[in-house]
């Protein structure tokens, strides 16, 4: 009686993909459930419209910590405000399910702790242009004096010229 047998490693038992390429959209929230970082990704959304949901004065005086199983933890700056938010408890939820288009959040704990605020980028207040600023001919004296010794021309030039924004920088500071 003739057997067959399939020789390990051939192509004959894989199935091969068939289809078009997958789109992001429809990969993110499968990765991100496989990879079970769904409450670090709602915890995100949920940071991210946390002042244009509640405002700027609940929103200095609290941040979301955590969220853990559909509850969210958040941290207030003291015995008052914890007070006044846990009675808005129940518009928190609705709030934030609202603005996420999902019922995210089941439960809120509101706890005294540490505010975390995450600024991703500020903006100086004003732009000054360092190439309109003069330093006075003594401070380009003492910088020379600082540099005299050293033998390293790119070395000298490149101390020359982080001390000349140094002190540029400073007097800028001073108006």
């Amino acid at each position: 009686m003739a057997e067959k047998y399939i020789k390990r490693g051939s192509r004959r038992g894989r199935r091969r993909r068939k289809g078009s390429l997958a789109l992001m959209h429809d990969l993110l929230p499968k990765t991100v459930k496989r990879l079970k970082l769904t409450d670090h990704f709602n915890k995100l959304n949920i940071e991210r419209h946390y002042k244009d949901i509640f405002g700027d004065d609940i929103a200095n005086a609290s941040n979301p910590d955590k969220i853990i199983k559909g509850t969210l933890h958040i941290n207030v700056s003291s015995s008052a405000w914890l007070m006044q938010l846990s009675y808005m408890q129940d518009e928190f939820k609705d709030k934030i399910n609202e603005r996420l288009g999902k019922k995210i959040v089941k439960r809120i704990h509101f706890k005294i702790g540490k505010l975390t605020k995450s600024e991703k980028f500020v903006e100086p207040v004003t732009q000054v242009s360092l190439t309109r600023v003069k330093l006075t001919a003594d401070t380009k004296k003492l910088i020379k004096e600082r540099v005299k010794d050293i033998k390293d021309n790119v070395l000298k030039k490149s101390i020359i010229s982080a001390e000349t924004a140094y002190y540029k920088r400073k007097l800028t500071d001073e108006d």
